[in-house]
């Protein structure tokens, strides 16, 4: 699609359905289109037969300009048992998505858009239904048909969501293996993401997979632990899953040797004079040490957050005098936690709070089995 001094949409074929079919669209998208106007792409799917105030579903936008392809997976399904094949297209909006409201033609943006490498494939959710729950779960975006209907069918139990999901770039993997995480880098503690020194190391995500002699660290899920992935049962055992439980997936971090290794994850952001809450929920097994970080994202060097200054403004601290002043750049956002520490459920919940004054405060979360440090 070449923009020239106008917003442009195309769409694609009509594509189908039937009942309990699911269908995942892949594609690569090259976003060239040049400001000071936006310069999104809007990929929307169009329900056919559609309730008109919900047949239109927007699914990827892709703000970012770049030179290379990056790579978008939809997944679209049909989800009701009874009633008729569905049928659905994409909607590729270059420029703004309601033109009714643009007032200037400067508001539309110019350059290419170009889509390469598009492929559909399809399955049956009673063939596969794990596949289906791990695929829904991953992609850039999920939309259900529900045709002339208000809301989707759905049964009791059916759907499952998780707190991490991995790339979807390595789609499928984590049926298998330990995988990437949507969100979150893996790094050894001589990293360039930590100190940016000569000799820091730059390689990422380096233990999923089969892993290192050092160790294996990704996502996991468990469903698939005692079926498909090498120790398997071993880790089910640590984390204490059995065959009935419901399926999670979780990061982990398994330290063949004495080392450290760990997950860094992109930068969160509290708005001036807010408070904000992250909260960790870990398990930490036989001698592994676990820190858990808030990490200053503003400098080159990435130290943890320390707590400003402060005056004790009540007598409850234990062996601490009211309005007494503490020196915040002694206190800082970490957290060690050992296999002790957890509660009757094996697990144990870390929260830190934030708070931003009169500016806005920027940070990552970091969870390492051993210590950021070396």
């Amino acid at each position: 699609i070449t923009v020239t001094d106008n917003n442009s949409a195309d769409k694609t074929t009509n594509f189908t359905l039937k009942n309990g079919e699911y269908a995942l669209v892949s594609f690569y998208i090259k976003n060239e289109l040049k400001g000071p106007a936006s310069t999104n792409v809007y990929i929307d799917v169009f329900d056919k037969y559609g309730n008109d105030t919900i047949k239109n579903a927007a699914a990827v936008t892709i703000s970012e300009t770049n030179d290379e392809y990056v790579r978008k997976v939809i997944a679209v399904a049909n989800n009701f048992t009874d009633g008729g094949d569905r049928q659905f297209y994409f909607d590729v909006i270059v420029g703004p998505n309601d033109v009714a409201s643009v007032e200037y033609d400067s508001d539309f943006a110019t350059g290419k858009v170009s889509l390469q490498k598009v492929s559909i494939a399809k399955g049956l959710l009673e063939d596969k239904p794990a596949l289906y729950d791990y695929f829904f779960s991953v992609a850039d975006a999920s939309i259900a048909l529900h045709a002339g209907y208000e809301a989707d069918f759905k049964e009791e139990g059916s759907g499952v969501s998780y707190s991490f999901t991995s790339q979807p770039g390595n789609f499928g993997d984590i049926i298998f293996n330990p995988t990437t995480i949507k969100g979150y880098t893996g790094i050894t503690a001589n990293h360039a993401f930590i100190n940016n020194k000569e000799d820091s190391e730059t390689a990422i995500n380096t233990r999923i997979n089969k892993g290192t002699e050092q160790g294996v660290a990704g996502l996991i899920n468990t469903k698939y632990l005692k079926s498909n992935y090498s120790n398997g049962a071993e880790i089910a055992t640590k984390l204490g899953v059995n065959d009935n439980d419901d399926a999670f997936q979780a990061i982990m971090i398994n330290n063949k040797t004495k080392n450290d290794y760990g997950f860094v994850s992109e930068k969160m952001t509290v708005e001036a004079s807010a408070y904000g809450m992250v909260s960790v929920t870990l398990r930490v097994c036989d001698d592994a040490i676990a820190n858990v970080y808030l990490v200053d994202v503003s400098k080159i060097e990435k130290d943890v957050l320390t707590f400003n200054d402060f005056t004790v403004n009540t007598d409850v601290v234990a062996g601490v005098e009211k309005d007494t002043l503490i020196k915040g750049s002694d206190l800082k956002y970490q957290l060690k936690v050992t296999s002790d520490m957890m509660n009757s459920d094996g697990w144990v919940t870390l929260s830190f709070y934030v708070g931003a004054g009169n500016s806005a405060k920027s940070f990552r979360l970091e969870v390492w089995n051993g210590d950021r440090t070396g």
